[in-house]
Protein backbone atom coordinates (compact mmCIF):
# COMPACT_ATOMS: atom_id res chain seq x y z
CA UNK A 1 0.00 0.00 0.00
CA UNK A 2 1.33 3.29 -1.12
CA UNK A 3 2.14 6.10 1.41
CA UNK A 4 -0.64 8.60 -0.29
CA UNK A 5 -3.60 5.98 0.11
CA UNK A 6 -2.66 5.65 3.79
CA UNK A 7 -3.45 9.26 4.29
CA UNK A 8 -6.25 9.04 1.62
CA UNK A 9 -8.79 11.73 3.16
CA UNK A 10 -12.37 12.56 2.04
CA UNK A 11 -12.19 15.77 0.07
CA UNK A 12 -16.06 16.34 -1.06
CA UNK A 13 -16.37 18.99 2.05
CA UNK A 14 -13.87 21.10 0.98
CA UNK A 15 -14.25 24.60 0.06
CA UNK A 16 -12.33 26.21 -2.79
CA UNK A 17 -11.79 29.77 -3.37
CA UNK A 18 -10.45 31.20 -6.29
CA UNK A 19 -8.76 34.20 -5.34
CA UNK A 20 -7.10 33.58 -2.32
CA UNK A 21 -4.07 31.12 -1.92
CA UNK A 22 -3.99 28.01 0.15
CA UNK A 23 -2.40 28.15 3.88
CA UNK A 24 0.97 28.00 4.19
CA UNK A 25 2.98 28.75 7.64
CA UNK A 26 6.63 29.07 8.05
CA UNK A 27 7.87 27.20 11.77
CA UNK A 28 11.33 27.69 13.20
CA UNK A 29 12.62 25.49 15.90
CA UNK A 30 14.67 26.93 18.67
CA UNK A 31 17.30 24.82 20.12
CA UNK A 32 15.15 24.04 23.41
CA UNK A 33 12.62 22.68 20.68
CA UNK A 34 10.44 25.65 21.01
CA UNK A 35 8.61 26.25 17.76
CA UNK A 36 7.94 30.30 16.47
CA UNK A 37 4.90 30.28 13.65
CA UNK A 38 5.18 33.02 10.96
CA UNK A 39 1.34 32.79 9.41
CA UNK A 40 0.61 33.96 6.35
CA UNK A 41 -2.19 36.37 5.38
CA UNK A 42 -5.13 36.34 3.46
CA UNK A 43 -5.51 32.82 3.02
CA UNK A 44 -8.45 30.59 1.72
CA UNK A 45 -9.33 29.19 5.31
CA UNK A 46 -10.25 32.91 5.66
CA UNK A 47 -12.99 32.64 3.72
CA UNK A 48 -15.15 29.90 5.02
CA UNK A 49 -18.92 29.79 4.45
CA UNK A 50 -22.05 28.24 5.64
CA UNK A 51 -23.30 25.59 2.60
CA UNK A 52 -26.06 23.39 2.79
CA UNK A 53 -23.53 20.17 2.80
CA UNK A 54 -21.42 21.60 5.88
CA UNK A 55 -24.85 21.88 7.81
CA UNK A 56 -26.01 17.73 6.62
CA UNK A 57 -22.16 16.94 7.79
CA UNK A 58 -22.37 18.53 10.90
CA UNK A 59 -25.62 17.05 11.49
CA UNK A 60 -23.87 13.31 11.49
CA UNK A 61 -20.82 14.27 12.58
CA UNK A 62 -19.29 12.00 15.78
CA UNK A 63 -16.46 14.54 16.52
CA UNK A 64 -15.48 17.87 15.56
CA UNK A 65 -12.26 19.93 16.08
CA UNK A 66 -11.85 23.79 15.89
CA UNK A 67 -9.75 25.90 16.96
CA UNK A 68 -8.91 29.70 17.67
CA UNK A 69 -6.80 30.37 14.67
CA UNK A 70 -9.29 29.54 11.58
CA UNK A 71 -11.50 31.90 13.43
CA UNK A 72 -9.31 35.53 13.11
CA UNK A 73 -11.88 36.57 10.51
CA UNK A 74 -15.03 37.14 10.67
CA UNK A 75 -16.17 35.13 8.16
CA UNK A 76 -14.70 32.11 9.18
CA UNK A 77 -15.64 32.73 12.79
CA UNK A 78 -19.03 33.07 11.73
CA UNK A 79 -19.12 29.75 9.61
CA UNK A 80 -17.03 27.52 12.28
CA UNK A 81 -19.31 28.23 15.20
CA UNK A 82 -22.47 27.65 13.09
CA UNK A 83 -20.94 24.00 11.89
CA UNK A 84 -20.30 23.12 15.64
CA UNK A 85 -23.80 24.54 17.06
CA UNK A 86 -25.28 22.53 14.07
CA UNK A 87 -23.94 19.27 15.64
CA UNK A 88 -26.28 16.60 17.92
CA UNK A 89 -26.00 17.00 21.22
CA UNK A 90 -23.50 13.91 21.85
CA UNK A 91 -21.27 14.83 19.26
CA UNK A 92 -18.01 15.29 20.95
CA UNK A 93 -16.79 19.28 20.37
CA UNK A 94 -12.84 19.86 21.02
CA UNK A 95 -11.68 23.58 21.32
CA UNK A 96 -8.46 23.29 20.45
CA UNK A 97 -6.46 26.35 21.77
CA UNK A 98 -3.99 27.09 19.34
CA UNK A 99 -3.36 30.61 20.41
CA UNK A 100 -1.48 32.50 17.64
CA UNK A 101 -0.53 35.98 18.16
CA UNK A 102 -2.48 38.53 17.06
CA UNK A 103 -4.97 36.01 15.85
CA UNK A 104 -6.85 35.81 18.78
CA UNK A 105 -9.60 37.94 21.05
CA UNK A 106 -11.12 37.76 23.93
CA UNK A 107 -14.57 37.34 22.60
CA UNK A 108 -13.36 34.14 19.92
CA UNK A 109 -11.98 32.35 23.01
CA UNK A 110 -14.93 32.94 25.25
CA UNK A 111 -17.54 32.12 22.61
CA UNK A 112 -15.75 28.77 21.46
CA UNK A 113 -15.90 27.78 25.12
CA UNK A 114 -19.13 27.98 25.14
CA UNK A 115 -20.22 25.95 22.56
CA UNK A 116 -17.48 23.19 22.80
CA UNK A 117 -17.65 20.21 25.03
CA UNK A 118 -14.03 19.21 25.43
CA UNK A 119 -10.99 22.32 25.85
CA UNK A 120 -6.96 21.12 24.96
CA UNK A 121 -4.97 23.33 26.13
CA UNK A 122 -1.34 23.99 26.88
CA UNK A 123 0.14 25.15 30.64
CA UNK A 124 0.84 28.51 28.80
CA UNK A 125 -2.75 28.67 27.05
CA UNK A 126 -4.26 28.31 29.79
CA UNK A 127 -1.97 30.42 31.96
CA UNK A 128 -3.26 33.14 29.43
CA UNK A 129 -7.00 32.70 28.86
CA UNK A 130 -7.66 31.75 32.54
CA UNK A 131 -7.78 35.11 33.74
CA UNK A 132 -9.70 36.43 31.07
CA UNK A 133 -12.05 34.32 32.39
CA UNK A 134 -12.21 35.47 35.55
CA UNK A 135 -10.10 32.15 36.78
CA UNK A 136 -6.92 32.01 38.85
CA UNK A 137 -3.99 30.87 36.03
CA UNK A 138 -2.22 28.18 37.97
CA UNK A 139 -2.85 25.11 36.04
CA UNK A 140 -3.68 23.15 39.24
CA UNK A 141 -6.71 20.27 39.69
CA UNK A 142 -9.02 22.35 41.59
CA UNK A 143 -8.43 25.33 39.00
CA UNK A 144 -8.77 22.63 35.66
CA UNK A 145 -11.89 21.57 37.57
CA UNK A 146 -13.49 24.93 38.05
CA UNK A 147 -13.04 25.88 34.37
CA UNK A 148 -14.36 22.76 33.57
CA UNK A 149 -17.52 23.30 35.61
CA UNK A 150 -17.55 27.43 34.54
CA UNK A 151 -18.15 26.00 30.81
CA UNK A 152 -20.56 23.08 30.93
CA UNK A 153 -17.30 21.28 29.62
CA UNK A 154 -17.19 17.20 29.58
CA UNK A 155 -13.37 17.23 29.93
CA UNK A 156 -9.80 19.67 30.00
CA UNK A 157 -6.98 18.55 28.56
CA UNK A 158 -3.99 19.94 29.08
CA UNK A 159 -0.77 19.14 27.79
CA UNK A 160 2.42 19.80 29.21
CA UNK A 161 4.85 18.63 26.44
CA UNK A 162 7.39 16.26 27.73
CA UNK A 163 5.86 16.16 31.06
CA UNK A 164 2.93 14.27 29.82
CA UNK A 165 -0.74 15.54 30.97
CA UNK A 166 -3.75 16.28 32.86
CA UNK A 167 -7.03 15.32 32.04
CA UNK A 168 -9.62 17.26 34.27
CA UNK A 169 -13.84 16.19 34.56
CA UNK A 170 -15.81 18.67 36.93
CA UNK A 171 -15.37 15.75 39.71
CA UNK A 172 -12.08 14.27 38.47
CA UNK A 173 -8.41 14.62 37.43
CA UNK A 174 -5.89 11.86 35.85
CA UNK A 175 -2.14 13.16 35.85
CA UNK A 176 0.20 11.24 32.86
CA UNK A 177 3.80 11.67 33.24
CA UNK A 178 4.09 11.01 28.99
CA UNK A 179 6.68 8.61 27.48
CA UNK A 180 10.34 9.05 27.13
CA UNK A 181 11.93 9.36 23.61
CA UNK A 182 13.95 10.80 21.35
CA UNK A 183 12.45 13.85 19.95
CA UNK A 184 12.99 14.45 16.19
CA UNK A 185 10.38 16.87 15.59
CA UNK A 186 7.10 17.88 17.46
CA UNK A 187 5.26 19.29 15.45
CA UNK A 188 1.74 17.37 15.14
CA UNK A 189 2.12 15.44 18.68
CA UNK A 190 -0.36 17.98 19.93
CA UNK A 191 -3.10 17.22 17.08
CA UNK A 192 -2.07 13.13 17.81
CA UNK A 193 -2.88 13.88 21.52
CA UNK A 194 -6.28 15.64 20.48
CA UNK A 195 -7.35 13.24 18.10
CA UNK A 196 -6.50 10.12 20.34
CA UNK A 197 -8.71 12.37 23.03
CA UNK A 198 -11.37 12.45 20.28
CA UNK A 199 -11.44 8.32 19.36
CA UNK A 200 -11.44 7.87 23.06
CA UNK A 201 -14.48 9.86 23.81
CA UNK A 202 -16.46 8.71 21.10
CA UNK A 203 -15.81 4.97 22.27
CA UNK A 204 -16.15 5.82 26.09
CA UNK A 205 -12.84 4.95 26.95
CA UNK A 206 -11.97 5.42 30.40
CA UNK A 207 -10.00 8.90 31.94
CA UNK A 208 -6.87 6.87 32.65
CA UNK A 209 -6.79 4.77 29.58
CA UNK A 210 -7.13 7.84 27.44
CA UNK A 211 -4.18 9.86 29.41
CA UNK A 212 -1.91 6.64 28.16
CA UNK A 213 -3.51 6.32 24.72
CA UNK A 214 -2.90 10.11 24.05
CA UNK A 215 0.53 10.42 25.32
CA UNK A 216 1.46 7.27 24.01
CA UNK A 217 0.55 8.59 20.32
CA UNK A 218 1.90 12.17 21.05
CA UNK A 219 5.23 11.14 22.09
CA UNK A 220 5.41 8.51 18.75
CA UNK A 221 5.01 11.28 16.66
CA UNK A 222 7.34 13.85 18.33
CA UNK A 223 10.19 10.80 17.98
CA UNK A 224 9.52 10.76 14.38
CA UNK A 225 10.34 13.55 11.60
CA UNK A 226 7.42 15.26 10.77
CA UNK A 227 4.11 16.44 11.21
CA UNK A 228 2.23 13.47 9.82
CA UNK A 229 4.46 10.27 10.00
CA UNK A 230 3.46 7.23 7.96
CA UNK A 231 2.95 4.47 10.70
CA UNK A 232 4.28 1.28 10.66
CA UNK A 233 2.84 -1.97 10.65
CA UNK A 234 3.62 -2.15 14.70
CA UNK A 235 1.91 1.22 15.29
CA UNK A 236 -1.19 0.86 12.44
CA UNK A 237 -2.48 -2.30 14.80
CA UNK A 238 -1.97 -0.64 18.30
Amino acid sequence: MSEASLRTVDTRYLQHDADLPTGTAAVTMSAVGQQAYEIRQPAAWDAFESAPEWERLAEAADAVCFGTLAQRSAKSRAAIQAFVRKTRANCVAIFDVNLRAPFYSRDVIVNSLEIATIVKVNEAEFAEIAPMVGLPDATTPRNLRAFARKFGLQLVCLSRGGRGSVLATPDHVVEHPGFKVEVKDTIGAGDAFTAAVAHCWVHRVGLEPTGVIANRWASWVASQPGGTPLLDDEHRHR
